[in-house]
C-alpha cells in the first residue's frame, strides 16, 4: 500500500513580518520593473497568500479580531504603489501610442529579404534546397490618409474639426500629400457630371 504524502505546512507570518514584506514588495513594485509575483517571490511570500491578505482586509480593515488589520499600516503605501505603476503603465502606453501615430502619418521603408535556391539530388536520391543567391527589396509603406486626417483635426480643430471642414487626404506613390475640401470634391464630380451630359446631347 502506498505511503500517503504529508500535506507542506502552510508558513505562518507574524503581523510585524508582514508589514515588512508589504514595505520590501513595494519598493521593489514601485519601479515598474517587477511583476507583482516576482516582487513577491523575492519577499518569499506567495502571491496566493499576498492577494489574501488584501482580500481579507478590503472586507475588514480596521477588525482587531482579524490577523491583518495590521496591514493598516501599510495600506497607503501599497495603494501609491499601485497607483505609480498604473501611471508607468500608461506613460508608456502613450509613447508607443505616439510614436507608432508618427509613423503613420510618415509611413516608412523596410527592407524584404528572398532567398532564391535550386533544387538538387544528394547522393541519398532524396531532393535538396541549395541557396543560389540572396536579392533585397525595398518596400514602401504610403503615410495612412485616415491617420493624418485625424492628426489635422487635433492640431488645428478650428480648421479640420467641424464636420462642414472636413477634408480629404490623398496619399499619391511618390509620397506627395494632397488636401482637398468636401466642396472641392463636389465640385469636381459636378464638372465631370456636366462633361458626361454634354457627352451624350
Amino acid at each position: 500500500m502506498a505511503n500517503k504524502l504529508k500535506r507542506a505546512r502552510q508558513k505562518t507570518y507574524s503581523q510585524v513580518g508582514m508589514v515588512k514584506i508589504v514595505k520590501k514588495v513595494c519598493e521593489l513594485y514601485d519601479t515598474g520593473l517587477y511583476t507583482l509575483e516576482s516582487c513577491c517571490e523575492n519577499a518569499e511570500v506567495p502571491i496566493r497568500t499576498w492577494t489574501n491578505w488584501w482580500s481579507t482586509y478590503r472586507k475588514s480593515p480596521y477588525n482587531d479580531k482579524i490577523k491583518v488589520h495590521c496591514l493598516a499600516e501599510v495600506a497607503t503605501l501599497w495603494e501609491s504603489s499601485q497607483a505609480i505603476v498604473q501611471d508607468l503603465a500608461k506613460g508608456e502606453l502613450k509613447e508607443v501610442g505616439e510614436s507608432m501615430m508618427l509613423k503613420l502619418i510618415k509611413g516608412w521603408e523596410y527592407k524584404e529579404i528572398k532567398t532564391h535556391v535550386k533544387i538538387k539530388k544528394g547522393a541519398d536520391g532524396q531532393e535538396i534546397l541549395i541557396p543560389v543567391r540572396h536579392t533585397i527589396a525595398t518596400k514602401q509603406i504610403l503615410p495612412n490618409a485616415g491617420m493624418i486626417q485625424f492628426a489635422l483635426k487635433i492640431v488645428n480643430p478650428e480648421k479640420y474639426g467641424g464636420r462642414s471642414a472636413n477634408v480629404s487626404v490623398e496619399v499619391d506613390s511618390s509620397n506627395n500629400l494632397r488636401l482637398r475640401s468636401l466642396a472641392e470634391i463636389q465640385a469636381e464630380i459636378d464638372e465631370l457630371n456636366s462633361d458626361l451630359n454634354e457627352n451624350k446631347q
